[in-house]
């Protein structure tokens, strides 16, 4: 069997954004989704993804997906969310993040268009950065293979997940015992206000005057009965306000769990260089006092490790994925079905970096991903036992965010002071090391190694040679040179304009060679319909892509394609992370 190679990923949230012409109503960003959905599906091939809780979601030909992120309380202010396939290198990744802006930039004027069409004119455009005019952050999650747990630690995490099953499996029950008559409640109150709104209008149209006892009770059925959308977002909100208890319950135990169990060692390996990574990974934001901080989504940190469910907890390191990954296998064992849950006990899976800025440019987001997988990689190895850990991550985070002198020094657990600037050279230099114990290194990993110290060289002695290639330095350039007149309104526009896919002032930059683009379009194009290197999502693809299967019912996610609606056959994609290809018996299926 050979080795299962250290894949990666990543998750990258849009804002959407939607100007309506004047006398137009915004129809809100669930109905905009649903047309950029119809219009990324004119595009590429697509089928339909597991409903993951409350998410709309499907995947591409290329093996990636597209959500509509939201929070139940707000259906009609949510997000567009992509993922890239699961990828082999930090340069395949950069090239199907930029497949997949490439295929949301094509998708915008044709959703426009329909919108259109549909009396809803207006100028629409997607948003790549991670904090707007409110101060609301989101952006992107990187993920990385790595080991979750060894030895006393791996097994105490497996006896913890199996001890909470019975739990787990009682308050499933208890939600769809709750649930159905919730449902029917519904139902029935609908229908009953749609007829009284139709009955008390027909006896209103024989009584005299406009307005009698028979009208005013029409117009007020009728203001309960809502748009289908505007149903759905108040259905969301009971049904979260009812179950939110439920939901603690379910989630709290499984958050310390994994707090206590996962990934400790690598977490605390890779914590100095996630924080100090931000000198050249920072998107920048401008705030409402005028100051520039390194890092837009810096300031809505709030914890190391998740500590609840609710939405304001905004973590460096976050078990989301795997809790929400354990719930779905628990809904699979009233099925049967042992192989999901049995999957999340095995020692490699996926660790969730949750700080993390949207990038712009290219050669900054190479480097985030490509040193972060190495930094992974070397923790998993035991090659950073002696790495910085500060006394306070957040605070450290925080101060360094807005030292744009990056010489400014922060407190690590050790009573030790140093810069953001030393972290980073500490982390090269036992990079450095690290390689030369390697028998065969990948060249993408000496190519990493030669740019960052390339980086923190220009970084601490000519930061303007980095035009183009950071973000935040390239963004304060542009605000103190076009904007160093204008009012905070207007140099926060300049800070949102940059992060505008296909017509932003990035895309500016590009078309006058002034950033530094790994991939032409030939490229990009024939990522937004191949799938990347693993055999995972190479099956994937050919399944979303089958003619043979084109007229059977399929729904897709990351570990399992299901075929068929009532009887689903099971195709399991995890093993094929494994081997070199996909077994014999599944070639007539595709």
């Amino acid at each position: 069997m050979i080795k299962k190679p250290h894949l990666l990923g990543q998750e990258t949230e849009l804002a959407i954004r939607f100007e309506p012409q004047d006398g137009v109503e915004h129809p809100g960003n669930k109905v905009i989704f649903e047309y950029l959905a119809a219009a990324i599906k004119s595009l590429v091939k697509t089928r339909p993804g597991k409903r993951n809780f409350i998410q709309d979601q499907f995947f591409t030909e290329n093996g990636g997906a597209v959500y509509y992120e939201h929070h139940p309380q707000s259906l009609r202010k949510g997000l567009i969310e992509f993922a890239t396939p699961e990828c082999g290198s930090a340069h395949e990744l950069i090239l199907y993040q930029r497949a997949q802006e490439a295929l949301l930039a094509k998708a915008v004027p044709i959703a426009q268009s329909m919108l259109a069409t549909e009396g809803v004119n207006g100028t629409l455009s997607l948003i790549k950065n991670s904090r707007d005019f409110e101060g609301n952050t989101y952006g992107c999650q990187e993920n990385y293979d790595s080991t979750m747990a060894k030895g006393r630690r791996l097994l105490g995490l497996r006896l913890g997940l199996m001890a909470y099953l019975p739990l787990s499996l009682l308050t499933k029950l208890i939600y769809i015992t709750a649930l159905i008559p919730f449902v029917f409640i519904v139902f029935v109150a609908k229908v009953c206000l749609e007829l009284i709104a139709v009955v008390a209008n027909q006896i209103a149209e024989r009584l005299p005057g406009e307005d009698n006892v028979m009208r005013r009770l029409s117009r007020w059925a009728q203001r309960f009965d809502l748009e289908a959308s505007d149903t759905e977002e108040h259905l969301l909100r009971l049904e979260y306000g009812m179950f939110y208890p439920l939901f603690w319950l379910s989630y709290k135990p499984l958050i310390m769990l994994y707090n206590r169990m996962a990934f400790v060692e690598v977490r605390q390996a890779v914590e100095a260089f996630i924080i100090s990574r931000i000198v050249f990974t920072g998107a920048g934001s401008l705030l409402p006092d005028n100051r520039f901080i390194i890092s837009e989504k810096s300031l809505s940190i709030t914890s190391f490790l998740r500590r609840s469910i609710h939405r304001t907890d905004k973590p460096l390191f976050d078990c989301g994925n795997l809790i929400k990954e354990y719930e779905l296998s628990v809904w699979e064992l009233f099925l049967l079905r042992l192989s999901p849950i049995w999957s999340l006990t095995q020692s490699e899976q996926r660790l969730q970096v949750s700080f993390s800025d949207s990038n712009r440019c290219q050669f900054a987001e190479f480097l985030k991903i490509g040193l972060t997988h190495l930094m992974v990689r070397m923790a998993n190895d035991g090659a950073l036992r002696d790495a910085p850990r500060f006394a306070d991550p957040v605070a450290a985070l925080r101060a360094i965010s807005q030292d744009l002198s990056l010489n400014e020094s922060v407190t690590l657990k050790d009573g030790r002071q140093l810069s953001a600037m030393q972290i980073q050279a500490w982390y090269l230099e036992q990079a450095k090391s690290y390689l030369q114990t390697l028998t065969q290194p990948p060249m993408e990993y000496h190519e990493l190694l030669r740019l960052w110290q390339e980086t923190l060289e220009r970084l601490a002695h000519d930061p303007l040679k980095l035009i183009g290639r950071i973000d935040w330095v390239t963004k304060r350039y542009l605000l103190e040179t076009s904007g160093a007149d204008l009012d905070y309104w207007a140099r926060k526009k300049i800070d949102l304009r940059y992060h505008e896919l296909a017509t932003g002032y990035y895309e500016t930059l590009a078309a006058k060679q002034l950033t530094l683009d790994f991939f032409n379009v030939e490229e990009i194009d024939e990522a937004m319909t191949q799938p990347s290197s693993p055999d995972r999502v190479r099956l994937r693809s050919r399944l979303i892509k089958s003619v043979a299967l084109k007229d059977q019912y399929m729904t897709v996610s990351w570990s399992q394609v299901k075929l068929g609606r009532w009887r689903p056959r099971l195709i399991v994609l995890d093993d094929y992370r494994r081997s070199e290809r996909p077994p014999a018996d599944q070639d007539h299926l595709v």
